[in-house]
């Protein structure tokens, strides 16, 4: 919205997909840059604007039992009713890798594509995710929901933000990119 009140004539369009898709997308120059939240990513035709760590957590409403155990095993986790994203998402895959390697596989009761579902889930006691943490930040800093403390490996993923070297840069995108980047400094 700052950015909005910037440049009030400038049409802002989000476009979501999976991150592959994405990638292509800025290749075929169908969209101007890409955030995104994965694994450290370098190409050598791409500009790095932003590249923040977040971490993941697993997730639940505070009122949920295992929110208040000090290490609760993965096993116990993956009994209970899961609330994921779709396979493909970065963090999804990574999770299921670390698991796989353990001998373990993920069950979920539900995926979806959009983390605002799942956050209504778990407002409403309802399963247990796994989410990046700035996506749950308010909800956990309002005790509506709690960190799973767990003994499953941390995995970190990366807020990037970048564009095609060869990208022409108008006035208007670069006060975008200024403002992303004061507020991932946040």
């Amino acid at each position: 919205m700052e950015f909005q009140k910037l440049c009030p004539l400038v049409e802002t369009r989000i476009k979501t997909g999976l991150n592959t898709d994405m990638y292509d997308m800025v290749q075929r120059n169908e969209i101007d840059m890409i955030y995104f939240l994965d694994q450290k990513i370098y190409r050598p035709e791409w500009v790095k604007i932003i590249e923040r760590p977040e971490p993941m957590v697993f997730v639940a409403s505070s009122e949920h039992p295992l929110t208040q155990e000090k290490n609760v095993r993965v096993e116990t986790i993956l009994k209970e009713s899961l609330v994921l994203t779709e396979k493909g998402y970065s963090y999804r895959y990574d999770l299921e890798q670390i698991l796989a390697a353990q001998g373990y596989e993920l069950h979920p009761v539900l995926e979806i594509g959009n983390t605002d579902i799942i956050l209504k889930f778990l407002l409403n006691n309802v399963g247990i995710s796994f989410l990046p943490f700035f996506v749950v930040r308010e909800l956990v800093d309002a005790g509506k929901l709690s960190i799973i403390n767990t003994d499953c490996v941390s995995i970190q993923m990366w807020s990037q933000l970048a564009y095609h070297k060869n990208k022409w840069i108008t006035p208007q995108m670069q006060r975008f990119m200024d403002t992303m980047k004061k507020h991932a400094s946040k």
